[in-house]
């Protein structure tokens, strides 16, 4: 079989998420063809169906390292062979994320991402991964930049609001982070997330009773466990010891 043969079996495998037998024909057609990138591209594409890239819990470190290599290895192949488009939006993309989940490549995720950026100026998710590979790195301020430049793009957009809002209370800007949230709930009534940033900063403030308003909206809408165990901590910080128990309560049942 040729090395092209491989690569379209791999695929198709992948497609049924047969991943280890897919990666097995990767490997095959590398072995037929060391430079192609088209195998090492997805093979690690495989690699993150197959780990499930948003299951965090699932991921140790040596699975991001492998994403890595093989998304490296095809910027390397692309940059060096194909000199007329050495830009894959996709493998920067790729490497980047596997980068924000190494400690000590972090800093550089923020580099591939924003190489995307320099070729697509209105690639949404690239700014949204480097916002949140700025917010890891404790760069509040430059985190906020991204989600306006988002917002800026789609005004609609819910999650860009609540996650700039988030990264306002990290920032001290407890008022912005409030317009935010207001922002974000007017064009999602459903977004638990922007209700529980409200509340933490009304809490972060002392208003106690309005966080515990918000912290119950976020409850009514998303219903996450996490909200009863803030809120229960908020209702003893007004001594409401009792309220507090039955929340924490409700929180180990969820």
């Amino acid at each position: 079989m040729k090395a092209a043969e491989y690569i379209q079996r791999g695929i198709a495998k992948s497609k049924k998420r047969d991943f280890d037998n897919a990666i097995a024909d990767y490997q095959k057609a590398i072995e037929i063809e060391p430079d192609s990138y088209i195998a090492y591209y997805q093979w690690g594409d495989a690699l993150f169906s197959q780990n499930n890239y948003w299951d965090f819990a699932s991921f140790v470190e040596e699975d991001y390292n492998e994403i890595y290599e093989k998304f490296h290895k095809v910027i390397e192949i692309t940059t060096e062979i194909i000199k007329d488009n050495p830009n894959d939006v996709n493998a920067f993309l790729y490497r980047g994320k596997a980068k924000q989940e190494l400690r000590h490549k972090r800093a550089e995720s923020i580099d591939d991402f924003s190489r995307i950026i320099e070729i697509d100026p209105f690639n949404i998710e690239a700014y949204t991964c480097r916002a949140f590979s700025r917010s890891r790195i404790d760069d509040y301020s430059g985190a906020i930049e991204d989600y306006t430049k988002i917002i800026d793009i789609d005004g609609n957009n819910d999650i860009a609001y609540q996650k700039r809002a988030y990264n306002r209370v990290d920032n001290k800007d407890f008022t912005g982070a409030i317009e935010d949230c207001l922002s974000a709930v007017k064009i999602n009534p459903n977004n638990y997330f922007a209700y529980r940033c409200h509340g933490n900063a009304k809490a972060m403030t002392g208003f106690y009773h309005e966080a515990i308003e918000k912290y119950t909206l976020a409850i009514e809408t998303g219903n996450d466990p996490y909200d009863y165990f803030i809120r229960a901590y908020t209702k003893r910080n007004i001594n409401d010891i009792d309220g507090a128990i039955q929340d924490y309560l409700k929180a180990i049942d969820k």
